[in-house]
């Protein structure tokens, strides 16, 4: 990329209650909410991992980029909370993201009790995906081992056709990626 591109973030945890630090202009607080589920589904609430949980969750619409954490000693009074880092690109836009080059901000790694409400991202694009990952996906619904360097060529082109995308980055730096049921061609289910 020539010049850095301005990404919306928000952050839900706690603070008077747990909610979102910023509703992004053009994503309404039920899209944000859905991707927060998606990316949450199958984590316990305060899980104690020793490192964030990281990823890309999408409704079909919209790539968030994520990371779960457990942030301590939070509150005044000393509680640990619940720590929930997102970034958001229209999936039509994604493969100008390389999500894995975008995970590695400080954004995703460091709570912050006043969050930025954006991310200047000046990274690489998406690299290509495997020729065979759709087809895979549309076959299994998940895939193991896939680049998260190309998740925003594999959403820019294919996200439409899912209604439930979710990208979990292993220790290793590839990624799971599960899928709702793909949309029939020509139909509307």
């Amino acid at each position: 990329m020539t010049a850095p591109v301005s990404i919306p973030a928000s952050v839900f945890t706690a603070g008077r209650g747990y909610a979102w630090s910023a509703q992004p202009a053009g994503i309404g607080r039920e899209a944000m909410d859905e991707l927060y589920r998606i990316a949450t589904a199958g984590r316990d609430a305060f899980a104690d991992d020793a490192a964030p949980t990281t990823g890309i969750a999408s409704d079909g619409k919209t790539a968030a980029a994520f990371s779960l954490m457990r942030a301590r000693a939070w509150d005044s009074e000393g509680r640990d909370a619940d720590y929930a880092a997102f970034a958001f690109v229209p999936c039509a836009d994604a493969a100008r993201v390389d999500f894995a080059a975008l995970l590695a901000d400080d954004f995703f790694h460091v709570p912050n009790h006043e969050p930025t409400a954006s991310i200047a991202y000046n990274g690489p694009e998406s690299a290509a995906a495997a020729i065979d990952a759709p087809g895979r996906l549309l076959c299994r619904n998940e895939l193991d081992d896939f680049d998260l360097h190309a998740a925003g060529d594999l959403l820019a082109r294919h996200a439409h056709l899912a209604d439930r995308w979710l990208f979990l980055v292993k220790a290793n730096g590839a990624a799971k990626v599960t899928t709702s049921p793909w949309h029939k061609p020509g139909g509307n289910s």
